[in-house]
């Protein structure tokens, strides 16, 4: 018993002795910018610029770490941990930088280890290209005193102009229903043509009240067929039934799906087509990040970037972020400057959008 105990106390001597030796490192990628303000496109490409940035370990330069930045490209650190990368300034952007492989770094000459290799490929930087956003000024909104309007502005090079929304394109509309007349989320529709090998275009999943967008009708074509995908089932319609292509307008089709079988009878009630008065806009949003689901409306900015945000008196308070998304959306009517959006139609910010941007009060604002 005795020697038993000695065994296991020089055993647990020994580990303790490890992790003694055993030094923590601290890697990081340090970058010379993290905030960059939108610039116009220009024909010399002076909207292009250059971002620096230096990989370390422990303080000092890891030398040919292989570097990516988000998906745009890949560069190796030189002697002094150094890269750089080109990148365009000309719309919101959220760039992420990580270290993609380590497998010829260096640190002073040496090879890395495997726990500096396994510390530094946890580290991530960011950079964020967008438009700086100023209030001018914060209101109790007259309609409710718990909800404020906050009308801001997004900062803009001179003599250019904010990309709002605007006409894009005439689209496919619908609802899709099952056979009771309840709306189908999560369903994709797919347009076909002659050509079976693939779809001509489809769209996003069927949203919670059964809606559904086909963003580009499909042009040089006269007429297509259709496909409904669901839960890994697919719904086709009536062979040799087509639906013909419109010109220069939007097109409505609701869909009734079957309570038997698979296919969608044309020329009945389980399609149901009509032209539509509208069209699809797209541009950027101001959408507001916040901890849980509110409620918000956001209007649609003016040529010089002015915005109002409603929303609940304690969101504003407790700073939220807000960022700038590119979106599609379908109107019947004309969208214009300063129309109300409400927020269920803002999509979150995507992972490469600009998404903690902190809003500034002016000088002049109490």
């Amino acid at each position: 018993m005795k020697k038993t105990g000695m065994l296991m106390l020089i055993v647990l001597m020994m580990l303790v002795g490890c992790s003694a030796n055993e030094k923590e490192h601290h890697g990081e990628i340090k970058l010379m910018n993290t905030e960059l303000p939108v610039k116009a496109w220009q024909m010399d490409n002076s909207h292009m610029t250059t971002i620096h940035g230096q990989v370390l370990m422990d303080g000092q330069p890891v030398t040919h770490a292989l570097v990516a930045v988000s998906t745009i490209k890949t560069v190796k650190t030189n002697g002094g941990g150094n890269f750089s990368v080109l990148l365009d300034q000309s719309q919101p952007l959220k760039v992420l930088v990580h270290i993609q492989s380590l497998k010829e770094a260096t640190v002073s000459g040496k090879p890395m280890n495997k726990v500096m290799q396994s510390t530094l490929m946890k580290e991530q930087a960011e950079l964020q290209i967008a438009y700086p956003i100023k209030v001018h000024q914060v209101n109790i909104s007259a309609a409710d005193p718990d909800q404020v309007e906050i009308h801001a502005q997004a900062q803009l090079e001179m003599k250019t102009f904010f990309p709002a929304l605007m006409f894009d394109r005439y689209g496919w509309y619908g609802i899709i229903k099952d056979s009771k007349g309840k709306p189908v989320s999560g369903a994709v529709v797919e347009l076909w043509g002659d050509d079976k090998a693939e779809p001509l275009i489809a769209s996003e999943p069927s949203g919670k009240l059964g809606d559904y967008l086909i963003e580009a009708i499909p042009q040089n074509i006269q007429a297509v067929s259709l496909q409904v995908k669901m839960d890994e089932k697919t719904y086709e319609l009536q062979k040799d039934v087509y639906i013909p292509i419109p010109h220069q307008t939007s097109l409505e089709t609701d869909i009734t799906l079957p309570q038997q079988g698979t296919m969608i009878e044309g020329n009945t009630d389980m399609l149901r087509m009509k032209l539509l008065p509208g069209a699809v806009y797209q541009g950027i949003m101001i959408g507001v990040c916040s901890g849980s689901p509110v409620d918000y409306t956001s209007t649609v900015p003016t040529r010089d970037g002015s915005f109002i945000l409603t929303m609940p008196k304690n969101m504003w308070e407790e700073k939220p972020c807000l960022y700038e998304t590119k979106i599609r959306i379908f109107r019947q009517n004309p969208i214009q400057a300063g129309d109300v959006i409400p927020s269920e139609f803002i999509p979150a910010a995507r992972n490469y959008e600009p998404d903690h941007i902190q809003a500034q009060q002016k000088s002049s604002s109490k």
